[in-house]
């Protein structure tokens, strides 16, 4: 067993962290895999998704009542929280064994991916989680076999959003739309993100403290290799002051959270479309100065 004693401060803040990171990644496949399969009309695997889907979100709640708003835990506590998030995450892999025991029959080969990174997640929250007591080893029956990631040839964005959950369930779903995505955390990873890797278009979160948006829009606008890469400011719908902001330094336009798939990407199709018949313009103007 473990030897008692306090859990506090960047240590506590780390485990909690790290844990509510997987159940994140979990609920966010599941909740897409949800959607996916709703809007395709297939109902076949949905009651296992719903099931991992509500599995998560317990283990969240699980996690949050042990090891949230609070200054230190004591470390027996631990394997009291161990005890309560494995059951969960057994049935979350149970479920997921189900799903891809028949998954040719229903799924696509990205909705299999996810389902793959949705164990992965599980047993890896389980693994973090067993430092608390010693554990009983969690069977993995089938044993997960790597899925090449989808080639993506559509436009090129680069993401820019401090919310790593938000981050992740953003990107995920416009890759699912055909886009290829480059993510950023921060201005500065943005700015490194710009200079090494050609982007079509930046969507930028505006508002967020670590993205630094509104200066990092304006230095990204100073570059000149930069310079004419269409900028979708990104705000919530109570902070259009920054998105004024934003275009007056030179956005192209805006969309708000929460994420809505259909209406962002007309947005961003309608400001790469427009990007493109400037193009289309200045060459022809280049060719008639020439001719």
């Amino acid at each position: 067993m473990h030897n008692g004693g306090e859990l506090a401060n960047a240590e506590l803040s780390e485990l909690r962290h790290r844990a509510r990171i997987r159940v994140n990644q979990i609920l966010g496949y599941a909740e897409m895999l949800i959607e996916d399969t709703s809007a395709a009309g297939v109902t076949k695997g949905l009651e296992a998704l719903r099931n991992i889907y509500s599995s998560g979100r317990a283990a969240l709640v699980d996690i949050n009542d042990a090891l949230a708003n609070r200054q230190s835990v004591d470390r027996l506590e631990l394997p009291h929280l161990y005890d309560r998030v494995r059951p969960r995450s057994e049935r979350i892999l149970n479920c997921v064994d189900e799903l891809l025991r028949d998954a040719e029959a229903w799924a696509g080969s990205d909705w299999q991916t996810d389902l793959y990174l949705i164990r992965k997640e599980t047993l890896s929250l389980v693994e973090l989680l067993s430092s608390a007591a010693p554990p009983q080893p969690v069977e993995d029956p089938v044993p997960a076999r790597p899925k090449p990631a989808s080639h993506v040839t559509g436009p090129r964005l680069m993401l820019v959003d401090g919310n790593a959950t938000h981050r992740f369930k953003i990107s995920r779903r416009l890759e699912r739309a055909g886009y290829a995505i480059g993510a950023a955390a921060s201005g500065t990873e943005a700015l490194d993100l710009a200079a090494a890797e050609v982007f079509d278009l930046v969507l930028l979160d505006v508002m967020a403290p670590l993205t630094d948006g509104i200066e990092t829009l304006g230095r990204l606008k100073k570059n000149p290799r930069f310079a004419s890469v269409p900028v979708i400011a990104v705000s919530a719908p109570d902070e259009l002051d920054g998105v004024v902001r934003a275009i007056e330094m030179g956005a192209d336009d805006y969309v708000t959270k929460p994420f809505d798939p259909v209406l962002w990407r007309i947005r961003i199709d309608g400001v790469l479309e427009r990007r493109r018949l400037r193009q289309e313009l200045s060459f022809r103007d280049k060719l008639a100065s020439q001719g």
